[in-house]
């Protein structure tokens, strides 16, 4: 098996990974951001142990469909953020809330609580996952503080200066 990047049709970045098979077929491993791209497939792509990371937020539309929401283990950096009301909130999970499809309680777990351990993450290597980020702020800072710092203590990288 190879694997390669392929362009998302929303973006000219990759952000949609495929890994190519020995008989020819393309699996998705895993999605990026697709903000404003729309729902991307009825969650018929959804291949055994895939996992999505939507990041964003998109006030006119989804990102993610109705089949990858309630297939997957669903993920968020912050319940409370995710779930707020519109127009803070993240449409991928308000909607299906809203159509009876799942509950607030199909959000498994918080960033936070799969890092401390209180909570589980996947329990199969075939379990769909799903990351809902629609951002917070604090924990962007604070993450980036982090990276700088690491980076920092090892030499590495390249400190440069915006104008």
């Amino acid at each position: 098996m190879s694997s390669e990047a392929r362009p998302s049709r929303a973006c000219s970045t990759p952000y949609v990974r495929y890994q190519k098979l020995n008989d020819g077929r393309w699996k998705r491993e895993w999605t990026g951001p697709l903000a404003g791209a729309g729902p991307r497939n009825g969650g018929k792509a959804n291949t055994a142990g895939v996992h999505i990371t939507s990041v964003g937020y998109n006030p006119a539309g989804r990102e993610v469909d109705d089949a990858t929401v309630t297939q997957a283990l669903v993920c968020v950096e912050s319940r409370q953020a995710a779930l707020a009301p519109f127009p803070a909130g993240s449409n991928d999970l308000l909607a299906p809330i809203r159509d009876g499809l799942i509950t607030a309680e199909h959000v498994h777990a918080e960033l936070g609580e799969l890092v401390a351990g209180s909570r589980p993450g996947r329990t199969s290597p075939d379990q769909i996952t799903l990351y809902k980020s629609v951002g917070v702020a604090v924990q962007d800072a604070a993450a980036t503080a982090l990276v700088v710092a690491s980076a920092r203590e090892q030499s590495i990288g390249e400190e440069i200066t915006l104008q």
